[in-house]
């Protein structure tokens, strides 16, 4: 597979591999445990893709909005769901990828009233030079602040990420 097919499909790496099982954790050996200890490999390499979804629906769910479940894996690779505020107000739509860029003017066709709200995420932080008021930029440092605070509800598949030397959830 080449590696923009790969990016299409939001495969962050692809390679062949031979798997050996040696147990638990504590078998690796540090040399490879050290090189998962930053936050760029964090981003770039160890989340999956279904966890960074997870992560954004989180971050989102905590700033006030509730996640209609039944919206989750749309036919449609536009956004990964719809929310609602709190109070019922408005709809926001959120789209996330890995290094890949998610222009903003791509995401303004989905503002179908004056209070919708698209949130967008991309590992590689290119959005593209639009703007547009209702299209939210989630920055990677904003997603690292909120696993600092919030690590109690993030699921395992996360946090066994965050517990690797040098990375603690402390961000950098």
């Amino acid at each position: 597979m080449k590696s923009s097919e790969c990016r299409k499909y939001d495969i962050g790496n692809f390679v062949s591999a031979k798997w050996i099982r040696i147990g638990m954790g504590e078998n690796v050996p540090g040399k490879v445990v050290n090189s998962f200890a930053d936050m760029e490999t964090f981003w770039d390499a160890a989340i999956g893709s279904e966890e960074l979804e997870c992560l954004v629906m989180l971050h989102l769910q905590s700033r006030g909005y509730y996640l209609y479940s039944s919206t989750i894996k749309l036919s449609t690779g536009t956004v990964e769901a719809s929310l609602v505020a709190k109070d019922g107000s408005y709809r926001a739509y959120p789209q996330v990828k890995r290094n890949v860029k998610l222009d903003v003017s791509e995401y303004e066709k989905l503002i179908t009233s004056a209070t919708d709200r698209v949130y967008l995420f991309t590992t590689s932080e290119d959005y593209g030079s639009a703007r547009h008021p209702q299209v939210k930029r989630i920055t990677r440092k904003e997603l690292e602040e909120f696993m600092q605070s919030n690590r109690s509800i993030l699921p395992e598949t996360i946090t066994v990420w965050l517990d690797l030397p040098g990375l603690n959830g402390s961000g950098r």
